[in-house]
């Protein structure tokens, strides 16, 4: 909101980010002398899930979770209709995008998040520690999944921090729900290997699967690119079954500038570097 009053008072002429609630009347009703723009972006938006202790080593608990959600409830909320469900890291348009991909857990079923919780043994609903770094985006999104899990007696207590004791909580495994967004890798070894492998330095959630490591290994080792495809689509099939990581999308880029600036463009995350993309 800093950045856009800045945009708007003429302090600033660019700015990479603005609130998506501005977008539907800025579209409207451009400020004079403003051009904004909205694009798909490639951040995906996740609930990491602690597969390693607490309540959610059950994988039943993490699939009561994912029926809970309203997935769309969520991105609307988050993005002001700007950006669709999606149960995978890659966006639309991607070449390691999975047209097709069925989400099972696309649309909500409390009934059956009811039944699994009560299945592992927490039929009167549970309490779940939830780190959040202190960023507005993370805040509002942990703020609408609790809305969406109170409705199968799940209970989450939200632990704000910043950025580096959050950090500090991801590698030391000290919680048991993680909302946030990932930046973009382009090729998927840089997102299969080090945030799901058994090995992996940003295995957060202690993630553990003999045949998930088997395929991405595979991954590292083949070179033909629809193979490849064929590999990292299973092993999407297993985090999506074992739900280590709850996909919801993709985090827009909402950018504005005054008018007499020319050919300012951001990279696929939205950034003003071009590494990786």
């Amino acid at each position: 909101t800093v950045r856009w009053t800045s945009l708007r008072t003429g302090d600033v002429d660019w700015v990479w980010t603005f609130p998506f609630e501005q977008i539907p009347e800025n579209r409207k009703n451009p400020p004079p002398g403003i051009v904004p723009t909205v694009r798909g972006g490639v951040r995906w938006i996740h609930l990491g899930l602690n597969a390693a202790k607490g309540p959610c080593k059950d994988v039943r608990v993490r699939q009561a979770i994912a029926y809970a959600m309203d997935k769309k409830v969520i991105m609307d909320g988050l993005t002001w209709g700007f950006a669709t469900p999606e149960a995978q890291m890659y966006p639309p348009g991607s070449e390691w995008y999975v047209e097709g991909l069925k989400d099972p857990y696309a649309q909500p079923n409390l009934a059956k998040a009811r039944q699994l919780l009560k299945e592992a043994g927490y039929e009167k609903g549970l309490r779940l520690n939830t780190i959040v770094r202190n960023e507005t985006f993370i805040i509002n999104l942990a703020t609408l999944v609790q809305a969406e899990l109170k409705k199968v007696g799940i209970d989450l207590q939200m632990e704000m921090m910043d950025r580096a004791s959050h950090e500090a909580r991801q590698i030391q495994n000290r919680f048991d729900v993680n909302p946030s967004h990932q930046t973009f890798v382009d090729d998927p070894d840089g997102i299969y290997y080090p945030y799901f492998h058994s090995k992996g330095g940003r295995n957060y959630a202690m993630y553990s699967n003999p045949d998930f490591d088997k395929l991405v290994d595979a991954g590292r080792r083949t070179v033909d690119t629809a193979k490849r495809k064929e590999i990292y689509f299973k092993a999407l099939e297993i985090l999506n079954r074992d739900l280590p990581n709850i996909y919801l999308g993709h985090y827009p880029i909402a950018q504005a500038s005054r008018t007499y600036l020319k050919n300012m463009k951001s990279n696929s995350r939205g950034d003003v570097y071009w590494s990786e993309g």
